[in-house]
C-alpha cells in the first residue's frame, strides 16, 4: 500500500518533508484573502481550500488519538493524545498569530499574521476547490491533491 502514495510528482516533496520545511526553496505562495473561513474545531479531520486553523485550533484523527494543533507561538504540531507526546512540529515557533491553510493550488502554507509564508509543501497544481489536508488515524498529515493522489506530509 505504501508504494500507492509514492508519486514521481511528489518524490522531492516527501524528501524534504512539512518537517523539514522547505522556508526559502518553496516558492512564495500567494496569502490568503482575509475572508478566508476558520475550520470548525469539534474535531473534523479535513481541511479544505479555503480553511485555515488559527491560535488554538485544531484537526482530530477519526480514532481520537491525534491532533495537529496551531498553537499560540506560531508552531503546526501533531500530538498523540495518549501521552500528549509531539509527533511532528513545522518548526514556525516564534510567529505568534500565525494561521495554516489549504490553497486551491493544493500547497499547504503556514502564514505569519501579516501574510508572509513561514513553511510550506511546494506543492503546485491547476488551481481546484477539492484539496484538502487531513489527519490519519495513524497521525499522518496527508494533502489530497485532486487528479495527483495523496501525499504524506510528515513522514
Amino acid at each position: 500500500m505504501k508504494s500507492t502514495l509514492k508519486f514521481s510528482l511528489f518524490t522531492a516533496l516527501l524528501s524534504l518533508g512539512l518537517a523539514g520545511c522547505s522556508k526559502e526553496e518553496a516558492p512564495t505562495p500567494k496569502a490568503p484573502s482575509a475572508a478566508t473561513t476558520t475550520a470548525d474545531t469539534n474535531g473534523e479531520n479535513r481541511l479544505r481550500v479555503g480553511e485555515r486553523l488559527t491560535t488554538n485550533q485544531f484537526l482530530q484523527s477519526p480514532n481520537g488519538q491525534y491532533r495537529l494543533v496551531m498553537q499560540s507561538d506560531g508552531n503546526l504540531v501533531i500530538y498523540r493524545l495518549a501521552d500528549l507526546s509531539a509527533r511532528w512540529s513545522s518548526r514556525t515557533a516564534g510567529t505568534p498569530g500565525a494561521f495554516c491553510t489549504m490553497q486551491g493550488d493544493g500547497n499547504f502554507v503556514v502564514y505569519a499574521p501579516n501574510g508572509r509564508p513561514r513553511a510550506s509543501t511546494g506543492a503546485r497544481t491547476g488551481f481546484r476547490n477539492d484539496h484538502y489536508a487531513f489527519l490519519a488515524d495513524n497521525g499522518t498529515l496527508f494533502l489530497a491533491i485532486a487528479g495527483y493522489g495523496v501525499v504524506a506530509v510528515n513522514r
